[in-house]
């Protein structure tokens, strides 16, 4: 009988660290990519291509929310998105610049500007205490836009990526609010990582792409 009191009180510590009274989590989210992006994305072949990007203000400041009782959790997913991406074009084009307009100039100019926004971001959690265990589920899901252009304006490609991450964990006894962000953080993060991994996979392998590769490469030797 003392057995099961002491489980009963662990479940509800457990239950009670993750419900503080009116707190809010911010998770950091990873910037690094992870192995899933990688090999989605294919063969890597750093091209000698200067890419300019700009992402739109509206995905760059994206946070994804969501509240569990009285704690509110935050994941700045724009952020992470952006970082990535620069990341994931670095593998494939020898040259990116981040821009913070559209209309910035660069000197000399890129050979192509890619631009992004999203069009959509779900994010859905939640936290079951059981009986000696508190298990977290999370579901996360982005879709964005991009379009890439050369530098006299002709469309080099344009399309949508979109992608879905599930994450979660259990822990056993008492459940941080920390540890409950950090465990839904992973569905975020895998739906960024996916996300990216479409998007820059339907570039490099669009025939837009392929032709534009020629161009640029004829105009070097000339």
């Amino acid at each position: 009988m003392r057995h099961r009191m002491w489980l009963f009180g662990i479940c509800l510590v457990g239950l009670m660290v993750v419900t503080g009274c009116g707190s809010t989590q911010v998770a950091q989210l990873s910037t690094s990519l992870g192995l899933t992006a990688f090999e989605n994305m294919g063969d890597l072949n750093q091209r000698d291509v200067h890419v300019a990007l700009f992402v739109d203000q509206k995905l760059r400041d994206l946070n994804l929310t969501g509240e569990y009782k009285f704690t509110k959790f935050e994941f700045p997913a724009g952020e992470a998105f952006t970082v990535k991406l620069v990341k994931a074009l670095s593998y494939n084009f020898r040259r990116i610049t981040l821009l913070k307009a559209r209309s910035t100039p660069l000197d000399p100019a890129p050979d192509a500007t890619l631009e992004v926004e999203v069009q959509d971001a779900h994010l859905s959690f939640e936290i079951n205490p059981k009986w000696a265990t508190v298990d977290t589920q999370s579901f996360a899901r982005l879709v964005v836009r991009a379009e890439l252009k050369q530098r006299d304006g002709r469309v080099v490609w344009v399309g949508v990526a979109r992608a879905q991450g599930e994450g979660g964990g259990q822990s056993r006894g008492v459940l941080l609010e920390t540890d409950a962000a950090r465990q839904i953080a992973l569905g975020v993060e895998r739906a960024i990582d996916s996300t990216i991994a479409d998007l820059v996979k339907q570039i490099v392998q669009s025939p837009g792409m392929q032709q534009a590769l020629s161009e640029w490469e004829k105009r070097r030797k000339s």
